[in-house]
């Protein structure tokens, strides 16, 4: 049976086993006082190991507990160091155990504020955004051959976290799912996750009875508030119950706020009126009635008095006590009213109206400023240890130490600044320590960027020849053309901007999973200059606008589907490979680069490899390491580089780009883009003063060759932000 019930952001959770798909209500955990505008939080956690102790319960409870108390004002910034804390604590316990019983997990998290939410991934997770037009997909899932593979949550001990952000706008739902799910929505995801959040419960529930699916998975369905759906459960009332429940029903988010997560009490609100005839009507119904027996009349001496007519009380209620304050002010009328008054009950009334005041005076109002005090009292001591910690950095001399120190005192302020956001003096102390702070780490604000398209899938590398534009996306193995107008401020209009995708023909060769792109210069031999696409099967598509599209051979066409970057210099080509931890360069041949193949470091010099994650060569050849490190090398050996500050490194960097005196690195962590000198000294932070967001779902970053321009592939959008007229 089923009852139609209005839900306030109701969680649904749904796990498939075996072709069975189960449904139950979710129960958020419920934020700690004073952390409500930080959202709500919805966890899933997916567990690899062995089970037991109810190890993804107590993650998913440490995650939002970390999430709520820490106490950075950012959300992403949040979410990020949550995850690191409890990724920290799971590495250490994996490192104090043996291998066979150590655990993992992967882990997806939606902080819902207001009108955005904000996804933070980690591992095999899935998350979508499902509107009525369709869905967005968030998150890797399984890994496809060639790709590198993903890192779970206690397996390293920096782990990569996948962010995004995105405006709610009508009637949308969000799931977060175990990746499982890619297979029990088909290939056509976008046809399937689409409508209002009704025929979204309802979808999954058929393609659960219809056993769709070989993979089990779980997943975390939360619909908007007002939403109407189909709920089973054990007993259905009655009609004149379910009558009384509608009656008597908890007023909605709308009436009264009331945050979503206190799901613990659903006792419904009752008027007054109706708690004291139902209290009424409760003793009347359990007091006897009394038997009236005959008394005896009593005999007086005195005048009878008048008899006075009473009434009956409809309720055995005690009656109520007149206030101090109007028994006052009935003594002052009595006394008003009697000319003839005593000195003593002149000094009587005037005690009883002096106690009154003092009692308001000693308790009220000290009540109220202590009951309205405490986030006053706290931001208030945030600020001074902010103050403190600002004098401390600008006593330091150490760059280092001065910008750590500023970077704590600016956390305190903004925390102040949250709780306190009309105080003028906690406003102005929090910008002079973030000022104080920028001018520490030289942060240069960027121009407002201009978008200049939107790709209908999102990309993964960009590269830019001259006016020429190119994107791969390796998901769906295509890559996007796009031609600037003569500033390269603008793309001129296509039709269909796809040049090449996976299934089309290029002579006796198809095209399959496409990896990496590089744009290869003429040089050693080479004559024409091209685009040059890394198939996994071991050739290259080439592009060049006046032949088209061609394909080259490759040396040991079996060895390129774990490839992790490739670039091309003076006709020679660069392939990176961390797995086997080589870097080897390729001379052109006549058919391609099937010729011998060499190493690029001189004998003798070891690099560890490990962790590169972009390759980009020009004069020299830099190499960009997970941990946001640059490595230089020049004719195979390395070269002193200091690369950036170890407090402003890019934890997980997206992309490195070569100008003609500087080299750029993408930060998506801290939504920046890190510029130093070909030398290797630090120069400044570039950042946005508006929408972070658009770094911050960074994927790629290109300069162009006058180095006025800098592009930024975002997700499913490319963004150019002038550089001229910037200070160094």
């Amino acid at each position: 049976m089923s009852v139609k019930e209005e839900v306030s952001s109701l969680a649904l959770e749904f796990d498939y086993t075996d072709g069975h798909l189960d449904q139950r209500r979710l129960l958020p955990l419920p934020p700690p006082r004073g952390k409500q505008r930080k959202g709500e939080i919805y966890v899933l956690v997916g567990t690899e190991g062995p089970s037991g102790d109810r190890f993804g319960e107590r993650l998913r409870k440490q995650l939002a507990d970390a999430f709520y108390k820490d106490p950075s004002g950012s959300l992403t910034s949040s979410l990020v160091r949550a995850i690191r804390r409890v990724n920290d604590e799971l590495f250490a316990e994996n490192d104090r155990t043996i291998r066979t019983d150590r655990r993992y997990a992967t882990v997806v998290c939606a902080v819902r504020r207001g009108d955005d939410v904000y996804f933070a991934l980690v591992g095999r997770a899935l998350a979508f955004l499902v509107r009525p037009e369709g869905c967005e997909r968030f998150g890797r899932g399984d890994p496809r051959p060639g790709e590198r593979p993903v890192d779970l949550l206690g397996q390293f001990e920096d782990v990569e976290v996948e962010l995004h952000h995105r405006p709610i706008e009508g009637p949308s739902s969000l799931i977060l799912a175990s990746s499982g799910l890619a297979d029990f929505l088909g290939a056509n995801t976008n046809a399937v996750l689409r409508g209002d959040p009704e025929r979204l419960v309802m979808t999954l529930r058929r393609l659960g009875e219809e056993g769709r699916g070989r993979r089990s998975f779980r997943a975390i369905v939360v619909v908007p508030e007002g939403s109407w759906l189909d709920e089973d459960v054990d007993d259905e009332p009655p009609l004149m119950d379910r009558r009384a429940i509608s009656e008597t029903r908890e007023p909605k988010a709308s009436e009264r706020r009331r945050s979503p997560f206190l799901l613990t009490d659903d006792r419904p609100v009752r008027r007054r009126s109706e708690w004291i005839e139902e209290v009424s009507t409760s003793r009347e119904s359990i007091d006897p009635p009394r038997v009236a027996t005959p008394r005896r009349p009593k005999v007086s001496t005195l005048p009878a008095e008048p008899k006075r007519e009473e009434s009956l009380p409809v309720s055995r209620r005690r009656p109520r006590r007149s206030s101090p304050r109007l028994d006052v002010v009935a003594l002052a009328l009595r006394l008003v009213r009697k000319p003839t008054i005593s000195l003593r009950a002149i000094l009587i009334a005037m005690l009883v109206i002096c106690l009154f005041f003092l009692g308001y005076v000693v308790f009220l109002i000290p009540a109220r400023i202590l009951r309205g005090g405490a986030p006053y009292t706290s931001a208030i001591s945030d600020l001074s240890q902010a103050q403190q910690l600002e004098q401390q950095a600008l006593g330091q001399n150490d760059a280092l130490v001065r910008r750590h120190l500023l970077q704590e005192a600016e956390q305190l302020s903004q925390s102040a600044l949250i709780a306190q956001p009309d105080d003028s003096v906690v406003a102005a102390v929090a910008g002079r320590i973030e000022n104080e702070y920028r001018a520490a780490s030289r942060i240069t604000d960027l121009p407002s960027p201009m978008r200049l398209a939107v790709l209908p899938t999102t990309g993964d590398e960009m590269l830019l020849n001259g006016l020429e534009l190119y994107v791969l996306d390796r998901t769906n193995s295509l890559i996007y053309k796009y031609l600037l107008n003569a500033d390269g401020t603008q793309i001129l209009p296509s039709q269909n901007p796809v040049l090449v995708r996976k299934g089309d023909h290029i002579g006796t060769l198809t095209v399959g999973q496409l990896n990496h792109i590089a744009w290869m210069p003429a040089g050693n031999g080479r004559v024409v200059p091209a685009l040059l696409a890394l198939d996994a099967a071991g050739f290259l598509v080439e592009y060049n606008p006046t032949h088209g599209l061609t394909t080259e051979h490759l040396r040991a066409s079996d060895s390129w589907s774990d490839v992790t970057s490739i670039g091309g210099y003076a006709g020679n080509l660069y392939v990176l490979n961390a797995t086997h931890q080589t870097l080897a360069w390729y001379p052109p041949q006549n058919g391609g680069y099937d010729g011998p193949v060499y190493n690029y470091f001189a004998p003798g010099v070891s690099v560890n490899l490990a962790d590169a994650v972009d390759l980009a060569v020009g004069d020299n050849v830099y190499v960009l390491h997970a941990s946001g490190t640059v490595q230089k090398f020049a004719g195979g050996k390395q070269v002193d580089f200091v690369g950036p500050p170890s407090d402003l490194l890019p934890s997980h960097p997206a992309g490195v780009a070569l100008g003609e005196n500087s080299i750029f690195i993408g930060d998506p962590e801290r939504a920046d883009v890190i510029q130093l000198l070909n030398t290797g000294e630090y120069q400044r932070e570039l950042s946005v003063s508006g929408n972070q967001q658009i770094l911050k779902d960074m994927r790629d970053l290109i300069v162009s060759s006058d180095g006025k321009s800098l592009y930024v592939l975002s997700g499913q959008a490319i963004y150019r932000f002038s550089l001229e007229g910037i200070s160094q």
